[in-house]
């Protein structure tokens, strides 16, 4: 009797005539393979707007300082590096890339995740993404690097810096999170008119512990338009349990400094280095220093918790 063995891990190296982008490398790859792009500046389409396509592998460069992607966005033309919409998991994993010049309204370089809202299902995507460098990436309203909703995503030992999240010039609104806005939603129905909100514990936290996990990461020379010059947090504000022992973000080992936030753009003058509406933040070795913010931590919402 003849058995089935499972295929083994296979590298696919890019660029090879077989693998001239890095979307085409990802293409052709099994669950368990690996990517890896050789050193060099990447541009143009397969290597901008990428997506890993729901698979468990890993996209690795040769290293932060010899990998880069190049999204040349710009206003009258949107591009990231990468978009995680397809339920990718921890074992979808991007790692040793800088990535610049990206260019969208959510998530200049990276967006991940599903509006509940248009899918009709709470949908959490949670890749990994470690050793890279998001630098001079901009957003027009939320998250200038990297935008997530509904996440449940590791970010380790990555540099963020000189993002933006500011609005087009001659355009009145609000944008939040110079390096990273994240979302959590509960619920697939819009806000009541009015804001209204239900009772504590009326309904049951979907979203899970520990949803974004930052660690030994440094957020420098980032700025936001309103608030959230580093990190914008939402919490469901519709139906929210906030429980302090599962926070919505975890920021370990982390550093923070020379952050902006435009005063004078701030819609509610939650202007902080990090600033959370709705949601638990738990914080451990994390330094805060020289960041042109009103506070290095803001808190809105009366629901919100930081520990």
């Amino acid at each position: 009797m003849l058995l089935a063995h499972p295929a083994l891990a296979t590298t696919l190296e890019v660029p090879t005539a077989s693998y001239p982008t890095i979307q085409a490398g990802i293409d052709a790859a099994n669950d368990g393979d690996t990517v890896f792009v050789d050193p060099g500046t990447y541009t143009g389409d397969g290597n901008r707007d990428i997506s890993f396509n729901g698979k468990a592998i890993t996209v690795q460069g040769s290293g932060a300082g010899l990998t880069i992607l190049d999204l040349q966005g710009t206003v009258e033309d949107f591009h990231q590096a990468f978009i995680f919409d397809h339920e990718e998991g921890a074992s979808s994993v991007l790692q040793g890339f800088t990535i610049t010049h990206g260019f969208a309204d959510l998530g200049g370089a990276i967006s991940i995740g599903t509006d509940p809202i248009l899918a009709g299902r709470i949908v959490t995507t949670g890749p990994a993404i470690s050793q890279c460098v998001f630098e001079n990436n901009r957003a027009t309203t939320y998250g200038g690097a990297i935008f997530m909703v509904n996440a449940n995503v590791t970010v380790s030992q990555c540099v963020f810096k000189q993002n933006r999240a500011v609005i087009q010039e001659g355009l009145e609104g609000s944008s939040y999170g110079g390096a990273i806005a994240f979302q959590a939603y509960l619920s697939t129905s819009p806000p009541p008119s009015g804001g209204a909100l239900p009772p504590l514990g009326s309904v049951p936290a979907q979203i899970p512990s520990n949803a974004v996990r930052l660690v030994n990461d440094v957020f420098t020379g980032n700025e936001a338009g309103s608030d959230g010059a580093a990190l914008d947090i939402t919490g469901d504000t519709t139906t929210f349990d906030p429980d302090p022992t599962s926070p919505l973000v975890y920021i370990d080992n982390c550093a923070f400094n020379g952050n902006l936030c435009d005063f004078d753009g701030g819609s509610d003058g939650a202007t902080g280095t990090i600033d959370f509406y709705g949601g638990n933040v738990k914080m451990s070795n994390t330094i805060m220093y020289g960041d042109a913010t009103l506070s290095e931590i803001s808190n809105f919402f009366p629901r919100s918790t930081a520990v």
